[in-house]
């Protein structure tokens, strides 16, 4: 007998308890209760379930599993309550809770059998099942855009029959076909190529392709760009590299080179001893520049399309050193020229001198800065990222290249040396080099061994020296070694680097892009002096530019002697 009346097993009637107990408050005594009310089996429980007496069977009732006034949330077996989500059903002939959420021989329902290549996920027979966010999920392989075909197979189309169609596919006819190429449906379902070839999504004819066969498959090809149809279909280019249809006579990397060039040149001043060619005016043409030592003067030749050395402006500079370097150093929006100068006569310069550019060719107001220490090749480079151009320059009787902070008016500070050198030589240059957005610094020293450095600068000091490779050939070369310049003649933002040196009837270059480079000695060819009074003098390249603004890579150079007139050439593709 169950006594526990916080479970309320009542075996008298309720309203008869109730009724005998008032009773009996009024009588002296009275007998024990009687024993009256619903009868249950032994292997039950009389409980009050909802206000109710009832008997229950406490192995399986969920409203008092095991005892009186216990509730399960799911199926009650054996007196225990079974987990939330499962149900009672029979399993090899007895109660079992079983998960219908899982269980795939009862499934969503008790006595519900899964085939036998399916699961049960949440209470359904799946045939093909994922994990999805850490959970087993029943998804479709035929339509599930996130298991198209398999599982974590995205598809960026429409996946239909487990076949995902993405971007440049359609579903044409019922099946999906790559519009980029498929002939019958190029660029759209139902658009037929007469020419049998789909490129990019485009008939290969209306492309501007041919459709060539090679390796006795036809194919689309770009006869602008393909090195095995150049122009046309079968039609190789040796070189490698064609470029707007025609080969190229040499290629460097990305850079296509023609096979000769054709020489113009101009009479100057006495011993030019270095040139640049730069677009001083911004007109898409580079021009050259002569540093014109004897004559004390810069004489510039604008570029222009004819490629011609017309008349040109000469700049008053003073007895100019080889070094001279372009840049805005006043912040007006026009380039300037800066150069070292022998103010008071060679050997020993003593002054930095600029000229303002007036953005109409003019070079009028100049500004002169002392300079101790015989100041040569110069660079114009920010250093401390504040916006303005810095000087850093060849300090020569310190052993070492210094740098001046720009103020941002023409002037500088004071120097100080940022790089020592154990040797150094007029001859050796600097140059001023963008990777990555920022402004370093080529160091060529090619007194004893030849060295090429790259000086990264971050707060006015050097932060990072590394140095580049050279081409074997150059750094062993017996030939007189003369100029490094930074151009970037195919236009892609990545510079190039070119090296000159003089062989004795010939000019060797070596050009960087991708990898080291020698052109043919016919590039620029020995040119002829016959008419030239005076001694004998070769010429000597040093800048590469794009005087004629064709796109082409062009050089410039100078033939001169010390106290002759010099002789300016600039070599243009033929």
């Amino acid at each position: 007998m169950n006594l526990d009346s916080s479970h309320a097993p009542l075996r008298p009637s309720t309203w008869l308890r109730a009724s005998f107990g008032a009773w009996c408050g009024l009588v002296a005594g009275c007998p024990a209760p009687l024993d009256v009310g619903v009868t249950c089996a032994d292997d039950e429980l009389r409980c009050v379930i909802d206000g109710v007496e009832r008997c229950v069977d406490p192995r399986t009732d969920p409203r008092s599993c095991g005892v009186c006034g216990v509730r399960c949330s799911g199926a009650c077996v054996d007196g225990s309550c079974c987990a939330a989500g499962t149900r009672a059903c029979e399993v090899d002939g007895d109660l079992a809770c079983v998960d219908v959420e899982r269980e795939a021989a009862h499934c969503g329902e008790c006595g519900v059998v899964c085939g036998a290549d399916e699961r049960c996920v949440d209470g359904a027979c799946c045939a093909t099942v994922c994990e999805v966010d850490g959970a087993p999920r029943c998804v479709s392989f035929e339509s599930d855009e996130r298991h198209c075909g398999a599982c974590e197979s995205p598809c960026d189309g429409e996946c239909r029959g487990g076949v995902c169609c993405g971007d440049g596919f359609a579903w044409c006819d019922g099946a999906c076909v790559d519009i980029r190429s498929d002939a019958e449906n190029c660029g759209e379902c139902g658009n037929r190529c007469v020419d049998g070839v789909c490129r990019d999504g485009a008939c290969c004819a209306s492309s501007g392709g041919l459709v060539c066969v090679t390796e006795g498959v036809a194919a689309c090809v770009d006869p602008t760009r393909d090195p095995a149809h150049c122009g046309e279909c079968d039609s190789p280019c040796a070189s490698g590299r064609c470029e707007d249809g025609a080969c190229c006579a040499q290629a460097c990397g990305e850079t296509c080179l023609p096979a000769g060039y054709r020489r113009v040149e101009a009479w100057g001043g006495d011993e030019a001893i270095g040139v640049r060619l730069v677009d001083l005016d911004r007109d898409g043409y580079d021009d050259g520049i002569w540093n014109v030592q004897l004559d004390e003067q810069v004489e510039i030749h604008w570029g222009n399309a004819a490629g011609t050395l017309e008349t040109g402006t000469v700049v008053p500079f003073g007895r100019v050193g080889v070094g001279l370097d372009v840049g805005d150093v006043d912040g007006d929006g026009h380039l300037d020229l800066v150069a070292s100068v022998q103010a008071s006569g060679p050997p020993t310069a003593t002054e930095i001198r600029v000229f303002f550019g007036d953005g109409a060719r003019g070079f009028t107001r100049s500004v002169i800065s002392a300079q101790t220490g015989n100041p040569g090749r110069v660079a114009l480079l920010d250093t401390n990222e504040d916006g303005v151009l810095d000087l850093v320059f060849r300090q020569m009787s310190a052993g070492c290249t210094a740098l001046r902070l720009g103020r941002g008016d023409g002037t500088f500070g004071p120097s100080e040396c940022v790089v020592p050198y154990a040797t150094l030589e007029d001859n050796e240059v600097l140059h001023v080099i963008r990777r990555d957005g920022q402004a370093r610094l080529l160091d060529l020293r090619i007194l004893g061994e030849v060295e090429l450095w790259e000086h990264r600068f971050a707060g006015g000091r050097v932060v990072a020296s590394e140095r580049v490779a050279l081409p074997e050939a150059y750094e062993s070369s017996p030939h007189f070694r003369f100029g490094l310049e930074v151009v970037d003649v195919d236009r892609d933002d990545e510079p190039e680097l070119v090296l000159f040196e003089r062989a004795p009837d010939a000019h060797i270059v070596h050009l960087w892009d991708d990898g080291w480079c020698t052109l043919g000695e016919d590039v620029a060819p020995e040119p002829s002096l016959t008419a030239v009074v005076g001694p004998a003098r070769a010429e000597y390249l040093m800048a590469a530019g794009d005087f004629d603004g064709d796109g082409e890579l062009d050089f410039a150079g100078r033939s001169t002697c010390g106290y002759c007139a010099t002789v300016k050439t600039v070599h243009m593709p033929r």
